[in-house]
């Protein structure tokens, strides 16, 4: 029996007023999705849980059985996932390039147009003419508006730290997504209920740096390119989840379930779980034609899972128009997905052989363009799966499954055991 574990990132929605008040997903067209419906379980998934808006790295720690206690925070995970010389007692911070006029954020992702390129450009700028008194760094830049902080720590800083993004709040080593929050750079804090020296210096050396990097950041040559033609300049850095250790009692995932897993992963968060846990990571590409980009995926899917007894799968597109508001691109995404990703794999999977899971991290409606603790859909679909009486794969049709609500790690541990009984 082999394992298929797919991630719609950001999938679940609101009610859209243009769409009838249905959400994207409702309004697509999903006749191969709807088909693993009509033959599967269906049900919903709450991400650790219903009250929390759990970032994406969090979220998939949960979708893959683990709980919080020895979460890292995604500062660590994602430097581990971008290669950099991460130790313990090292400081890491996630990073975002964004766009200010002094503390007002005018876009979080300066303005959703900064290129890979131009990032490792501003990033090059900031290492050479940011300097630390007592402490060295490295920023790096990664995919897009997103980058790293890593501060070589030696054990004199703290990741018990507020963010400078106000758009999460800091819950212990992870944060929260903010439905409502001051559209401001922060000023970094202590975040312990007692006076801690390591916390407070910790605090003091980011804004030290924030400051800094907005002074050489507002006379760069390439923001000013950036302004003549039309855009906003990429002009401050926005620091959130910083961590210090990562717990060496993090056990493997072929430890926890019994299966040798592979991974679709692509963002330095998902590479880091996958380095963290044991997971292999498989190599695949990325086309401006998604039709193209989906077809393809299925045939490395067919090829590698051969290696594997399970394969771990995220779809990341949904999640990005979802965070833009474009409600009419998910839509088309969701269809896209549907067509050139579930009619190929359907179409070339055996049932007696297959066990797919189909669910997503947490909702990313686009109305409110954030991450939500609204449930998602989910279904698994395999031999001995008696069937419900849901016919599609939506927010609303899977409220009525067999599986009813399953959170955080139960959802592995029902697939673990059903795929043990298949």
């Amino acid at each position: 029996m082999k394992l298929l574990y797919i991630i719609l990132g950001g999938l679940g929605d609101r009610p859209i007023k243009e769409f009838d008040e249905e959400t994207p997903l409702e309004k697509a067209k999903t006749p191969n999705m709807d088909k693993l419906a009509k033959e599967g379980e269906t049900g919903l998934f709450y991400s650790l849980d219903e009250k929390m808006v759990l970032e994406s790295d969090a979220a998939i720690f949960s979708l893959l059985g683990y709980d919080l206690k020895s979460y890292p925070g995604r500062g660590v995970i994602e430097a581990i996932g971008a290669g950099m010389p991460f130790k313990n007692g090292d400081l890491a911070l996630r990073a975002n390039f964004a766009s200010c006029r002094n503390k007002k954020i005018i876009s979080r992702q300066a303005g959703q147009n900064l290129t890979s390129k131009e990032a490792k450009i501003l990033a090059k700028e900031i290492n050479e003419k940011v300097k630390l008194k007592n402490y060295s760094f490295v920023f790096k830049s990664t995919i897009g508006y997103r980058g790293i902080l890593l501060i070589k720590g030696k054990n004199t800083l703290s990741g018990f730290i507020s963010n400078t993004d106000p758009a999460y709040q800091r819950m212990g080593m992870k944060s929260v997504a903010l439905k409502n929050f001051k559209n401001e750079i922060q000023n970094v804090r202590s975040i312990l209920n007692f006076e801690d020296e390591k916390a407070k210096k910790t605090a003091e050396i980011i804004n030290e740096w924030s400051l800094k990097v907005q002074k050489v950041l507002g006379k760069s040559k390439l923001n000013k390119e950036r302004i003549k033609n039309g855009k906003l300049a990429a002009n401050c850095i926005l620091l959130r989840d910083a961590g210090t250790n990562l717990s060496s009692s993090i056990s493997s995932i072929q430890e926890i379930t019994g299966l040798k897993w592979g991974a679709f992963a692509s963002m330095p968060a998902e590479k880091g779980i996958c380095k963290i846990l044991g997971i292999k990571i498989i190599k695949h590409p990325f086309f401006k034609n998604l039709e193209r980009t989906y077809a393809e995926w299925v045939g490395i899917i067919l090829k590698e899972i051969k290696k594997f007894n399970a394969l771990y799968i995220y779809i990341k597109q949904l999640d990005e128009a979802g965070h833009s508001g474009d409600f009419m691109k998910k839509k088309e995404i969701i269809e896209l997905i549907d067509k050139y990703f579930f009619a190929n794999l359907i179409s070339k999977i055996d049932k007696k052989k297959y066990l797919v899971a189909i669910t997503a991290d947490h909702s990313t409606p686009c109305s409110l363009r954030v991450n939500l603790s609204d449930a998602a859909p989910l279904l698994i679909w395999g031999d001995k799966i008696k069937k419900d009486l849901v016919n599609k794969f939506s927010e609303k049709d899977c409220q009525n499954g067999k599986l009813g609500v399953i959170k955080d790690g139960e959802l592995m541990r029902k697939i673990i055991r059903i795929a043990a009984n298949n």
